[in-house]
């Protein structure tokens, strides 16, 4: 009863005259109330105004969950099943319970299926399942924890951590780097606890010289701080005085007493250079070196050069080799007479003996001056004449 003939009706069993969208099919037909049937740009027999998927085939849907395959949000899975309510179906849920598009760290896993929060799920250099940001033990597997201590046993300082620790410093006695101290005590950070530390504030590892000692708390760097022949504390290496205590030293100046040069005097004071200090210096400000006489008293304060000066028979002062008087105490050494003999050794002149009287009464030393001419020749010819008989 719409007016047109059934043999020509548009919409059989509808009034052909009701079209509300105007697209030319009345309303008990219309594919789309309200958007215009003729307009199918994807060709799917669904008009563009209500097309499920634009641009593709509503007619195709392959997991029958309503939504055709190509706008599938997870093919092969009900996409209007989404327990979490993320917008992600179950199907293809990557964090079921938590929502999908919260990933801070932008690794593709969602924050709550996060297995490294704040890193890169992916990057597991090692493989063991543990993301290189939170590896235990980076380069072994952080799942092989034998003794259940939580440390990989890649890492474990002692595995079997189940046996007695006597120092209660959580290392096994076993394993104790130092027992009976606490093995997590390390100030100086070099390996070794506190309370065994060779060198406390050094590293215990360098040892250059190889003596045991390490280098920070070496006595003698480059020699065998265990060689002290001497016992002194010093090592052999750097021994000030080999044989001796290097600790005594009466002077304090710095050369032990068993090599000290000038006892109670300071060594290294030597004013004029020649290896014997000022305090005792024989010749100051000479070279007492230079004894050319060896007589122990250097040149330049030679008494006596090329004698002994110590040689002193008549203990006068004056050296023998060069008194003038040796067996007789003249420390004046006068010479009156400058014959090189001294006077205290020259003896006095000897007077003559007092002759017969004669030759007109002259008696007492006379001199031959003083005799007549005659008395000469007499004295001459008459000694020969006597000879001759």
């Amino acid at each position: 009863g719409d007016g047109v003939p059934d043999g020509c009706d548009v919409c059989a069993g509808a009034d052909d005259k009701l079209d509300s969208d105007g697209d030319g099919v009345p309303n008990g037909c219309d594919i789309c109330p309200g958007a215009d049937d003729n307009a199918d740009t994807d060709g799917d027999g669904v008009p563009d105004g209500c097309d499920v998927c634009a641009g593709s085939d509503d007619a195709l849907d392959a997991d029958a969950d309503g939504v055709p395959d190509g706008c599938d949000v997870c093919a092969g899975s009900d996409d209007k099943l989404d327990s979490d309510g993320d917008g992600v179906p179950n199907g293809c849920d990557v964090c079921p319970g938590s929502d999908d598009t919260l990933d801070t760290d932008v690794d593709g896993v969602p924050d709550g299926c996060d297995v490294c929060a704040g890193s890169d799920d992916a990057l597991d250099a090692d493989g063991d399942g543990v993301p290189d940001g939170c590896d235990v033990c980076p380069g072994a597997d952080d799942k092989l924890d034998s003794d259940g201590d939580g440390v990989p046993n890649g890492c474990d300082v002692c595995i079997g951590d189940d046996l007695p620790d006597e120092d209660a410093d959580t290392v096994p006695d076993a394993c104790d780097i130092c027992p009976g101290e606490d093995d997590t005590l390390d100030a100086d950070g070099d390996g070794v606890p506190d309370g065994c530390d060779v060198c406390p504030g050094a590293d215990d590892k360098l040892d250059s010289d190889g003596d045991g000692v390490p280098n920070g708390c070496d006595i003698c760097p480059g020699a065998d701080d265990n060689a002290d022949s001497d016992g002194d504390g010093v090592p052999d290496g750097c021994d000030i005085c080999p044989g001796e205590d290097d600790a005594v030293d009466a002077d304090g100046d710095g050369v032990p007493d068993g090599c000290d040069i000038c006892p109670g005097a300071d060594d290294a004071l030597d004013s004029d250079g020649d290896g014997v200090p000022n305090g005792c210096d024989v010749c100051r400000g000479n070279d007492d070196i230079a004894d050319a006489d060896g007589d122990g008293v250097p040149d330049a304060c030679d008494i006596c050069p090329g004698a002994d000066d110590n040689a002193d028979g008549d203990g006068d002062g004056v050296p023998d080799g060069c008194d003038n008087c040796p067996d007789v105490d003249n420390p004046d050494q006068a010479d009156k007479d400058g014959n090189g003999l001294g006077d205290a050794c020259t003896p006095p002149p000897a007077e003559q003996e007092t002759p017969p009287a004669c030759c007109g009464g002259l008696q007492g030393p006379v001199s031959l001056l003083a005799l007549p001419a005659g008395l000469l020749l007499l004295g001459r010819f008459g000694g020969r004449r006597r000879r001759n008989k």
